[in-house]
């Protein structure tokens, strides 16, 4: 089976660029959701997050939809779309380049013994995202959870990609998403270059 995958590209920060992955079936033969409808989900929740973004960052859903073989990773195709204006942050406030939210998708999917999941990181988050404990604002978080429901409840049934085990594996899977979490916790991204 195949899968979109839509990158978002985010830039206007240090350690910049990031890249955040979603994944969505793609159904054959106009049975589903189509890559357009994908990448215009994916700005849209990206948009959602634009008001506990820092200033100067900015988020572009790329235009090219990589579409992957499930069960291997493996590129076997890709279509062009039409992916909307990069949303920019607004807010004035200090930040930490390698800190924000996280958005936990739950699935009902299992492999190997274990609940299929994904993370998303909204990294680097601005100031006004946080609480004076250290925690997520509650607007921030009641925001960032709204953006991921709606999301997961979308006409695009976006999933969870199990990747394959190791190289040359043929064991990777998809579950779909049924629901969305935002821990009250700021967390910390370690991958990105400082």
């Amino acid at each position: 089976m195949a899968i979109f995958r839509i990158q978002a590209r985010w830039s206007g920060f240090t350690g910049a660029p990031g890249y955040s992955a979603f994944h969505f079936d793609a159904a054959t033969e106009g049975a589903g959701p189509t890559a357009q409808q994908c990448a215009d989900a994916v700005r849209t929740l990206v948009a959602s997050w634009s008001l506990y973004l820092p200033g100067g960052v900015s988020i572009q859903v790329e235009s090219e939809v990589q579409r992957l073989e499930e069960s291997t990773g493996e590129l076997i195709g890709f279509e062009i779309v039409t992916p909307g204006a990069a949303v920019s942050g607004s807010g004035t406030a200090s930040y930490a380049a390698a800190a924000g939210a996280v958005l936990i998708w739950n699935t009902q999917g299992v492999r190997r013994g274990r609940r299929i999941q994904g993370r998303t990181f909204v990294v680097p988050m601005g100031g006004a995202g946080l609480s004076s404990d250290g925690s997520l604002a509650a607007a921030a978080q009641t925001a960032f959870q709204n953006g991921a429901q709606t999301f997961a409840d979308s006409i695009t049934a976006p999933v969870v990609w199990a990747r394959p085990s190791g190289p040359g594996a043929s064991d990777g899977a998809i579950a779909s998403i049924t629901s969305a979490r935002v821990p009250d916790k700021v967390a910390v991204l370690r991958s990105r270059r400082d």
